[in-house]
C-alpha cells in the first residue's frame, strides 16, 4: 500500500512540474492565467474584452504586424518562433485568443521591475492602451527604467535602408543585404551613432559554407533581431569588409518612426526560422517598414524568395517612399580614386611602399609636389589600415607624423560612385528560349532560374568574375520526332573567378554544381534513349587578371550517377582552364576547356569544351551564341533570355 502510495506521489509530482514549467518563465516573463485576477480587476478586464472584440482589433492590421500574423488557409499563423512571444496557449495561430490573453497579463502584478508585459512587449501595450483607454486603477502604468532609458535616448527622427555592396572574397554576399538605421535627433552630428536594426541568422562560426547554404535553405537557422550603434556595422562593411554603401532615406511620419522603435524593443525576446531565399533580412525589414506605414503591403508580392535587391526596387516603385539616396565608398574605394588622383610617378611610389612596408622611399615623397604628396602619405596610412602588415603599425605612425606637418586637405573631395546602386542591375529571375541542332537534329529550349547572377550575365550592380544560379530547369522539343524531354534540373551551379587584389587575398578560384542531366556521351545514351543523370561537379585553382578579363585554371572532379553507367557511377580528376572576357558594356564572352579522366565506374577520357557569347539588348535582355563539345558530341544554339 505504501509502494502504491509513493507510486501515484511521484507521477503527481511529475504532473505538478509539466504544468508549473508550462506557465512558467521565458525570456523572464511569467504567463497569466484567466482566473488569476480578482473580481473587480476581472469585472474591467471583461468590459475592456468586450470593448476590444466590438472594435475588431483581433482583425486589425497593426495587431497582425505586430504579432507577425500572416493568412494561412482560412485562418492566420504567426511567421514568429519563439513561444515566449505569445500569451495564450494557441497565441501563434489565433489572433483573438492572443489579445485575450495580453490584456490578462497587463494586470499582473507580481512581475520583477523591467519584466512586466508592459516593460517587454511596449508597442502592444501603447496600441491597445490607444485605442482601449485604460483605467490606471486597475492597470497601473509601470516605470520600465530599462526601456525608458533606451526610449528617451532616442529621438527617432527618420529612418533609412542600408545596402552594403557585394564583397569580393565572399560569393554568399552575392545575394545582397539590407539593414534600417534609425536616425536620431541627439545623433545630428555624430551620425554614425544612430541605431542600426539587422535581422540575420543566429549561426556558429564553425560552420562550413556548405553547412551554412543547407541550414539557411532549410530553415534550421534561428533568426534573430540585433540593435547596434551605425559604426558597428560601418566598421564591417566598409573598412573590413571593404563593401560600398547605398543609403536609401525613408518617408515615415513620426508616430511611425516611434512605433518601428517599439517594436524593435519588443523584437529583442523573438526569432524567426530563418530561410535564406524568403524570410530573410529583406523579409522581415520591409516588415518593420509595414509597422511604420501599415497601409503598405511591402510583403505581399513575395511567395518563393525574397532578394534585398528585389526589395530596394520595390521601395523606389512606392511613390514617395524614398526622399534621397547617398553612396559611401569603402576604404579601398577611397584609396583607389587618391590613387587616381595621383602622377603615373606618384602611383608608382605608392606600389613600391606599400610592397616593402618600410620608410625608406620616404625621401622620394619630398620630390613630389605638395597635393601628391599630401595624397601619397593617406593614401599608404590608409592601406596599412586595410592590409596589416609585421611592422606596419610603426610605419603608419610615420607617415601620420609627416602628413601633420603638411598643410591642406585633400580628403575633402567629392568621391565618385564607383558601384553601382542595386536597383540598376538586371532582376534576378530568368527565362530563357533558344533554338539549337545537335547530330543534326533540331531542337527548341525552354528554360528558368530562380536566381540569381549567371557568369555571362549583365554584371551592372553585380560582382563581374562570379556565378550563383539557383533552381534552374530546361525543356527540349525536338519537332522532327515530336519528342519533349526534361534536359536538366540544375540545384545549384557556382563559380568564383577571384583574382588577387592589393587590398585583399586572393581567397582562390573555386566551382561547385549540383544537377540532374542528359548524359550524352555514354553508348547507352543518345537523343532517342534519353538518360537523366546526377552529376556533381567541383573545381579549385587560380585566377589571373589582365585588364578587364580574367584567365583561370582548376583541377577538376567530376562524379556521375545513374542506371546509364556501368557500376552506375563513374568518378573522374581532370582540369579545367578557361577565360572570362569583357568587350566593354555590351559584350562578354565564356571559353572553359575542360580533359576528364574516369577512372572509376565505367572508365573513359576525353575532352570538353562551353564556349558563350552574349550582346546585351537591354538591362534585362540579351542574345547569346553557345557551343558545347562533349567528346564527339556536338551542339549549337541561338539563345534568348530575359530578366523578370
Amino acid at each position: 500500500m505504501a509502494m502504491r502510495f509513493q507510486y501515484w506521489a511521484w507521477i503527481a509530482l511529475i504532473f505538478f512540474c509539466i504544468s508549473c514549467a508550462s506557465t512558467s518563465e521565458n525570456f523572464g516573463l511569467k504567463k497569466t492565467v484567466l482566473s488569476d485576477l480578482k473580481d473587480p480587476e476581472n469585472q474591467y478586464f471583461q468590459k475592456l474584452y468586450k470593448k476590444a472584440v466590438e472594435k475588431q482589433l483581433h482583425q486589425n492590421r497593426f495587431w497582425h504586424l505586430l504579432l507577425h500574423y500572416r493568412a494561412d488557409g482560412n485562418g492566420y499563423e504567426s511567421e514568429q518562433d519563439a513561444i515566449s512571444f505569445f500569451f495564450a496557449p494557441d497565441g501563434k495561430t489565433n489572433p483573438l485568443n492572443e489579445l485575450k490573453f495580453t490584456l490578462k497579463s497587463f494586470f499582473n502584478h507580481s512581475f520583477p521591475e523591467n519584466k512586466h508585459p508592459q516593460c517587454i512587449f511596449v508597442a502592444r501595450y501603447h496600441w491597445l492602451n490607444s485605442k482601449l483607454d485604460f483605467d490606471p486603477q486597475y492597470i497601473p502604468v509601470q516605470s520600465c527604467p530599462k526601456y525608458k532609458q533606451w526610449y528617451d535616448n532616442l529621438t527617432p527622427t527618420g529612418l533609412s535602408l542600408i545596402f552594403p555592396s557585394y564583397d569580393q572574397s565572399t560569393p554568399g554576399s552575392m545575394f545582397g543585404h539590407t539593414l534600417l538605421v534609425l536616425r536620431s535627433e541627439e545623433n545630428r552630428s555624430t551620425p554614425l551613432l544612430d541605431t542600426a536594426v539587422n535581422f540575420g541568422a543566429y549561426s556558429s562560426p564553425d560552420d562550413s559554407p556548405l553547412t551554412f547554404m543547407y541550414k539557411g535553405l532549410f530553415g534550421l537557422y534561428p533568426g534573430v533581431f540585433g540593435r547596434h550603434p551605425y559604426y558597428f556595422k560601418i566598421q564591417e562593411y566598409v573598412n573590413q569588409e571593404l563593401r560600398d554603401i547605398w543609403e536609401y532615406k525613408l518617408n515615415i511620419s513620426k508616430k511611425g518612426l516611434r512605433d518601428i522603435q517599439r517594436h524593435t524593443w519588443e523584437l529583442d525576446h523573438a526569432f524567426f526560422d530563418y530561410y535564406f531565399f524568403r524570410e530573410n533580412c529583406a523579409y522581415y525589414l520591409l516588415g518593420l517598414i509595414e509597422i511604420g506605414n501599415p497601409s503598405l503591403h511591402l510583403r505581399d508580392e513575395y511567395s518563393l524568395k525574397t532578394l534585398p535587391t528585389d526589395t530596394v526596387r520595390q521601395l523606389l516603385r512606392v511613390k514617395g517612399l524614398i526622399s534621397d539616396q547617398t553612396y559611401f565608398p569603402s576604404r579601398a574605394n577611397k584609396v583607389r580614386q587618391k590613387l587616381d588622383r595621383l602622377s603615373i610617378h606618384g602611383q608608382e611610389e605608392f606600389y613600391r611602399v606599400i610592397q616593402s612596408s618600410s620608410d625608406q622611399f620616404l625621401p622620394v615623397f619630398q620630390t613630389l609636389p605638395l597635393k601628391e604628396r599630401i595624397l601619397l602619405l593617406e593614401a599608404v596610412a590608409e592601406y596599412l589600415v586595410i592590409v596589416k602588415k609585421p611592422g606596419s603599425k610603426g610605419f603608419r605612425m610615420s607617415l601620420l607624423k609627416q602628413r601633420s606637418q603638411l598643410e591642406g586637405d585633400p580628403q575633402r573631395i567629392k568621391y565618385k560612385i564607383i558601384t553601382s546602386p542595386p536597383e540598376t542591375g538586371h532582376k534576378t529571375t530568368r527565362y530563357g528560349i533558344s533554338a539549337g541542332s545537335s547530330a543534326d537534329n533540331a531542337y527548341v529550349d525552354i528554360e528558368g532560374r530562380g536566381v540569381f547572377q549567371g557568369i555571362l550575365d549583365n554584371d551592372q550592380a553585380y560582382l563581374p568574375f562570379k556565378q550563383i544560379e539557383i533552381g534552374k530547369g530546361r525543356l527540349r522539343y525536338y519537332p522532327e520526332t515530336n519528342r519533349l524531354l526534361i534536359e536538366e534540373i540544375n540545384f545549384v551551379n557556382t563559380i568564383s573567378l577571384d583574382y588577387t587584389s592589393p587590398f585583399k587575398p586572393n581567397p582562390g578560384t573555386w566551382k561547385g554544381e549540383v544537377a540532374l542531366k542528359q548524359e550524352r556521351v555514354s553508348e547507352n545514351c543518345s537523343e532517342e534513349n534519353s538518360c537523366l543523370t546526377m552529376q556533381l561537379n567541383a573545381g579549385y585553382g587560380t585566377t589571373k587578371k589582365l585588364g578587364s578579363s580574367v584567365f583561370y585554371s582548376m583541377l577538376d572532379t567530376s562524379i556521375n550517377l545513374g542506371s546509364a553507367y556501368e557500376k552506375d557511377y563513374q568518378l573522374a580528376l581532370g582540369v579545367d582552364v578557361g577565360t572570362l572576357i569583357r568587350f566593354g558594356y555590351d559584350w562578354k564572352a565564356f571559353l572553359s576547356l575542360r580533359y576528364s579522366d574516369f577512372f572509376l565506374g565505367e572508365t573513359d577520357r576525353y575532352p570538353a569544351a562551353r564556349l558563350g557569347i552574349r550582346y546585351q539588348i537591354s538591362t534585362n535582355a540579351d542574345m547569346r551564341v553557345e557551343h558545347l563539345r562533349i567528346k564527339n558530341y556536338v551542339e549549337s544554339a541561338l539563345v534568348f533570355k530575359i530578366h523578370l
